[in-house]
């Protein structure tokens, strides 16, 4: 049998090795990109995130009550309490210090309420005793001294009644009822007798 010359051979594989891929379906081809991008947009959309809790407490409506999941609660007037302490210790430490470092009478001033008043008293048993006042110049600082001395003594108990008025004078407030559960003390009383005696106990 004659065989073929390897020219030939090669000849007749080069169309086959020379045609072009068949082509890819275009319905794949769109499909494959749909999932693509399907993927994409699945991975820019953020988790969802958890619902935010509910306000730790929220305003006082008058004449109604608090609305489910929240509890009226009271404290004290802070905002009176605050401007209290703050007017007796601007009318009575400044003063208060300063009468450290002067003598005579000037002790009276340590005394709150009342040592302003006592101070004036000073102050006018000291003039009488120099046959008083005969030139206004004088006359005019004693008078605004005493204007100053009543000042502070007003101011003094004026702090003092604000800061009371404060701490009796309650706020409402309305809070998440597990909010007031852990803050709000939880106070008790009982009365019971033992014998001949009468008992008081309570938890605060």
């Amino acid at each position: 049998m004659t065989s073929l010359p390897r020219f030939a051979v090669a000849i007749a594989l080069t169309p086959l090795a020379c045609q072009p891929a068949a082509a890819k379906d275009p319905a794949d081809v769109s499909t494959a990109a749909t999932e693509l991008t399907d993927a994409a947009a699945a991975s820019s959309v953020p988790a969802a995130q958890p619902a935010a809790p509910p306000p730790r407490t929220i305003p006082v409506v008058r004449h109604q009550s608090p609305p489910p999941g929240y509890t009226e609660i009271t404290t004290p007037h802070w905002t009176n309490v605050a401007l209290g302490v703050a007017f007796f210790t601007l009318a009575y430490a400044p003063p208060a210090l300063a009468s450290t470092a002067m003598g005579g009478n000037a002790w009276t001033m340590q005394v709150p309420f009342v040592g302003p008043l006592m101070q004036m008293g000073a102050t006018v048993d000291h003039y009488s005793a120099q046959g008083g006042i005969s030139d206004p110049g004088t006359f005019i600082g004693v008078t605004l001294y005493f204007v100053l001395l009543e000042t502070l003594s007003l101011v003094q108990m004026g702090g003092v009644v604000l800061t009371t008025v404060g701490l009796f004078q309650k706020q409402p407030h309305w809070v998440r009822t597990e909010v007031a559960l852990v803050r709000t003390p939880q106070l008790g009383m009982k009365l019971r007798f033992t014998g001949s005696a009468l008992q008081l106990s309570g938890q605060f």
